[in-house]
């Protein structure tokens, strides 16, 4: 899995391509900026993951999710 900094690149070149494509076809119902959507949805699930994993080892402890 990628570290969470390459991660949250990706998170911001997909969340600014996801607002181009937005103002491109004027709404978020379009089936190309749904596709976008839950492509930034994916990444944002990987770096939550990640995040926890990250977390965990360093405590020890399972954070709670929600």
């Amino acid at each position: 899995m990628d570290s969470p900094v390459p991660t949250r690149i990706r998170i911001e070149r997909a969340r600014y391509k996801l607002h181009q494509m937005q103002m491109q076809y004027g709404s978020f119902n379009h089936p190309k900026v749904l596709r976008q959507s839950v492509a930034l949805d994916e990444l944002l699930n990987q770096y939550n993951l990640s995040y926890q994993q990250e977390q965990e080892r360093h405590t020890g402890a399972r954070l709670r999710t929600i």
